[in-house]
């Protein structure tokens, strides 16, 4: 499984919308929704708040 697979499964799995993990992670939905389609590749600041 790759990163944007393995957010999106992860995020479904606790049924959370993109709006809600993404204003936990401190970003906006447009760049959630981004990582998980591989339009956009995470920098190492989201990497650090994707892991905490």
């Amino acid at each position: 499984m790759s990163f944007n697979t393995n957010i999106r499964f992860l995020r479904k799995c606790r049924g959370r919308t993109q709006d809600e993990v993404a204003f936990a992670l401190g970003m906006k939905r447009s760049t959630l929704s981004g990582y998980e389609s591989q339009v956009a590749q995470p920098g190492i600041e989201a990497l650090i708040a994707f892991s905490r």
